[in-house]
């Protein structure tokens, strides 16, 4: 008896693994064809809204650092899997890159330091001239050879880099705004591409044609007033330093107020229809309304990823097309105020403004360049938040 009962429970226990098993199979392979289809959906619609050839719009440099970091296309696998380890190497790799010029600056305006100081302490006068007042003519001369000549360039640089991002911005717009209309975000997809391109081409336009220009002006200028000693118009360089940055803090929380009220309000509104358009079809188509209403909610889900691999991507991007020059900037200033540090010391006052007005022209353009990052940043992190979360 209790041998018939232990067998009973042993084919019983049988038939529940089995039957466990099988239930788990059939779930995996359902699990396995429904990922098929949804990529399928988000391969389609990365195809039809252009998505899939968004990279080609980026600068070469921008194209080989994010191969290098494992971003071979617009996919969120890829997005999902990226690397600190890599992106800190591509920064290291940039560091290296770009370091040896305003090193070698340095060490050139350490030397013109030192044989100004030197020189000074002789004391010689030159005909009916002070040797200090020559000494400082002849040391502003050499330095604005040594760093302002290379900033004039750096500055051209960062002026192209702009161009070079307003151009991907006005693929990237359209694209995104393509996406978030298949998405059934047709307000929010309107005020968003109108905001978006009219800025990024007003910034840019202001950017590399007013600001930048007025900038290696504002450099020239300091260089005279350098050499100079009758003429002390720094003061007006500080005025115009201070003015360009307070336009940009201004047009930037302009900007992002303007952007973030269209888009909670355009959401609400977008979610409305959303939701009206799935009750309609689950109740007034007949007898398939539910799937079809399901199979909506399905493709919209995989509009939504696009979406957010799309914006991912933009983030991505903006950071590496910038990044270069936003690091040749930090160098620059690491170099000057180090230097201006070291003039001090020899009480080169005449060495150390000029040094000082260089890195403030310095850091101006480092304002503009994170002024013109963030706002593609932050524009696609208040469209993805706020459309997802409605």
């Amino acid at each position: 008896m209790i041998s018939a009962n232990l067998k009973r429970v042993f084919i019983l226990c049988i038939f529940i693994f089995s039957f466990f098993c099988l239930r788990f199979n059939s779930f995996a392979e359902q699990n396995e064809e429904q990922q098929d289809i949804l990529n399928g959906i988000y391969k389609e619609q990365s195809k039809a809204s252009g998505a899939d050839k968004l990279k080609e719009k980026l600068p070469r440099e921008t194209t080989e650092s994010l191969e290098e970091i494992g971003l071979q296309k617009v996919d969120w696998r890829e997005l999902i899997n990226m690397s600190p380890n890599k992106i800190f190497k591509q920064i290291i790799k940039m560091i290296k890159k770009l370091a040896p010029v305003p090193f070698k600056s340095v060490f050139c305006v350490l030397a013109i330091i030192l044989i100004c100081s030197l020189m000074d302490n002789l004391k010689v006068p030159v005909g009916k001239f002070s040797f200090k007042s020559v000494l400082s003519v002849v040391s502003s001369l050499c330095i604005s050879v040594v760093i302002v000549m290379p900033m004039v360039g750096f500055i051209g640089r960062v002026s192209n880099v702009i161009k070079s991002c307003s151009s991907f911005m006005l693929s990237f717009v359209p694209i995104m705004a393509a996406i978030m209309i298949s998405a059934g975000q047709v307000v929010s997809a309107g005020s968003y591409q109108v905001l978006m391109m009219s800025a990024s081409q007003l910034i840019s336009q202001a950017a590399s044609g007013v600001i930048l220009p007025m900038l290696s002006s504002l450099l020239a200028i300091s260089m005279v007033s350098s050499i100079s000693e009758r003429l002390n118009i720094l003061g007006i360089c500080r005025f115009f330093y201070k003015a360009i940055r307070w336009t940009l803090s201004l047009s930037m929380t302009t900007f992002v107020s303007l952007l973030t009220l269209q888009g909670i309000v355009g959401a609400s509104s977008d979610n409305i229809g959303s939701k009206a358009a799935r009750f309609m079809i689950s109740s007034f188509v007949p007898v398939v309304g539910g799937a079809i209403s399901d199979a909506f909610t399905t493709v919209q889900s995989c509009v939504k990823l696009l979406k957010s691999s799309v914006g991912a991507f933009g983030i991505v991007a903006a950071e590496f097309i910038f990044l270069p020059v936003i690091i040749e900037s930090l160098l620059w200033l690491i170099s000057i105020y180090l230097c201006s540090a070291i003039s001090d010391i020899f009480s080169l006052t005449k060495i150390s403004d000029l040094l000082i007005n260089s890195a403030r022209v310095v850091s101006t353009v480092l304002s503009v360049i994170l002024s013109c990052m963030m706002l593609l940043i932050i524009s696609s992190v208040i469209v993805l938040m706020v459309s997802n979360n409605s």
